[in-house]
């Protein structure tokens, strides 16, 4: 049980004490594993050890689960069989770089969100181009339009996170993720706006502590593996104590956010994603990503420009963070329904059930300062007098990401209600109508690389509302000499009527003709006539 555990505190050891000592000082060495979610973590890679194999190619797999609160590693799986050397099983794959996909996209939404961007904020998930050459693609090919970040988050949408990406500043996301223990290996330069999507190698090690980071509240967590060293004789040569401070990395109201949202399974997408990532009695937040990449040297087949090649899944409660990748070693690629959900995905939540179960459902700390707002589902901004009640949602903020600014989408002309068209000065009061419109803009309205798919996206799905453009065409100077006469026949002035009918009949003397008779109760449209006699 937890040989590459075993091997991993070898290592440290050997590194302080020398060879020799380890080998010939009789030490003791007392460590953070917990032995009951150790067996857990290798039952669950074992369980599904034969379909991710069979089915899906990934012939191996590796988790490592550690405490928010200290850092402690509780279970650590480097491969799902040491002594398999056809899957490279003494390759302990928690400390190997790998692309890490979507799983990475957390990071780069709490970037944004240092930024005053928050859950609610709307981003536009549209073909869209990068610079010269660089045109992300959604996992499914599909697009979805003006979407919450919230959606976008839990929905793992590719073009939004590159946006993000950009309007945050790739520099802070870089900055952020080393912050929190994600060692990137690269120069910043070597870095582009892919980054958002996973296209940087990371470890599972480094992602689990990110995560953990979250968990916690937003202090960099630093992996322990050994409590206590003593040598032959029982004296102490070194025992873990907790530092007197910890190291707060991150806006503890960002983290709240970032946890809001991976935690919020009713943003998830429903099916086999949302059950897969929700913790029964728990409340627990998750991440899955998947690195795809080109298959090399290999015969063409139409897969070959989105083959997976690494499945992650990530996630955590107060108490627990844990990751799972599954993939191949050798760096060979999966089958195409390899992705990090069905790959990783059932490994992680099987060992997070047993992990949990018995254990209370602990929110995640709610720091001061977090703010729910009404707010335009469509904008993310306060509602306007215009905004449809059915577009308005309350949504959470950090104090210093509440909006201010109210929802400007709509452009409001008054409308003669006749004609439909726009009112002019001879549309009597009673026919006058405010209208809104809504009018789809991009994130960046100067940018044409951005407003322009979104203008053609609007047009393709019918959502170009336009205002009128020519004026009202029925009340005018001419008629404004001939004004109709309309006179109640029945009932009668003071007369007694039954409800809940009540029969009325109008008389109407118009030298324009009468097209239209509409009968208000109390001001309230009732019924509209087209034909005489107007009743």
């Amino acid at each position: 049980v937890g040989i590459h555990f075993v091997l991993h505190v070898r290592e440290l050891l050997e590194q302080k004490y020398g060879k020799d000592m380890l080998e010939r000082g009789g030490l003791k060495i007392t460590t953070t594993l917990d032995l009951e979610l150790q067996k857990a973590a290798e039952e669950a890679a074992e369980h599904y050890a034969e379909d991710n194999a069979n089915r899906l190619g990934a012939n191996n797999s590796a988790l490592v689960a550690l405490d928010p609160e200290n850092g402690h590693i509780l279970a650590m799986s480097g491969s799902r069989d040491y002594w398999n050397d056809e899957i490279d099983g003494k390759v302990n794959m928690v400390f190997r770089p790998r692309l890490p996909g979507s799983s990475f996209k957390p990071f780069v939404y709490a970037a944004a969100f240092l930024k005053g961007y928050a859950p609610a904020t709307a981003l536009y998930d549209v073909s869209t181009q990068f610079g010269d050459s660089y045109k992300p693609e959604n996992f499914d090919g599909t697009y979805l339009g003006p979407i919450p970040i919230r959606k976008a988050l839990a929905h793992s949408r590719n073009i939004p996170a590159v946006k993000v990406s950009f309007l945050a500043g790739l520099s802070n996301v870089i900055e952020l993720a080393r912050s929190l223990g994600v060692e990137l290996n690269q120069p910043d330069d070597w870095y582009g706006l892919s980054l958002a999507i996973g296209a940087g190698e990371v470890k599972l090690i480094d992602m689990v502590r990110g995560y953990a980071a979250f968990a916690n509240g937003g202090y960099r967590v630093n992996p322990v593996a050994i409590l206590k060293v003593e040598d032959k004789n029982g004296n102490i040569l070194e025992e873990y104590e907790p530092p007197e401070s910890r190291q707060l990395v991150l806006d503890p109201q960002v983290a709240y956010l970032i946890n809001n949202v991976l935690s919020d399974a009713s943003a998830r997408p429903e099916g086999f994603w949302r059950d897969v990532l929700t913790i029964p009695g728990q409340i627990n937040a998750a991440k899955t990503g998947t690195s795809n990449k080109k298959k090399l040297n290999a015969t063409p087949s139409p897969d070959d420009d989105n083959v997976p090649f690494d499945g992650w899944t990530l996630g955590y409660t107060r108490r627990l963070a844990a990751g799972v990748w599954a993939g191949n070693a050798d760096g060979s690629p999966l089958k195409f329904q390899g992705d990090g959900l069905n790959a990783a995905g059932r490994v992680w939540k099987e060992f997070m059930v047993a992990a949990t179960r018995g254990k209370p459902a602990e929110p995640f700390d709610k720091p001061d300062g977090i703010r729910y707002v009404d707010v335009s589902k469509r904008s993310g901004k306060l509602p306007s007098e215009f905004t449809p009640a059915d577009e308005i949602a309350t949504e959470v903020f950090a104090s210093f990401s509440v909006p201010t600014e109210v929802d400007d989408s709509y452009q409001v002309v008054e409308i003669d209600k006749v004609s439909g068209k726009l009112a002019t000065e001879f549309t009597p009061k009673p026919a006058r109508e405010k209208k809104a419109f809504y009018r789809h803009h991009s994130e960046l309205p100067d940018n044409s690389q951005w407003e322009d798919p979104v203008r053609e996206w609007a047009k393709e799905n019918g959502q170009e509302e336009e205002p009128p453009t020519e004026y009202d065409d029925v009340h005018t100077a001419e008629s404004e000499g001939v004004k109709p006469e309309i006179r109640i026949v029945s009932p009668s002035p003071g007369s007694t009527v039954a409800l809940p009918y009540v029969g009325v009949v109008a008389d109407i003397d118009s030298a324009g003709g009468v097209t239209q008779v509409d009968y208000y109760w109390d001001d309230e449209l009732t019924e509209s006539v087209k034909t005489a006699p107007w009743r």
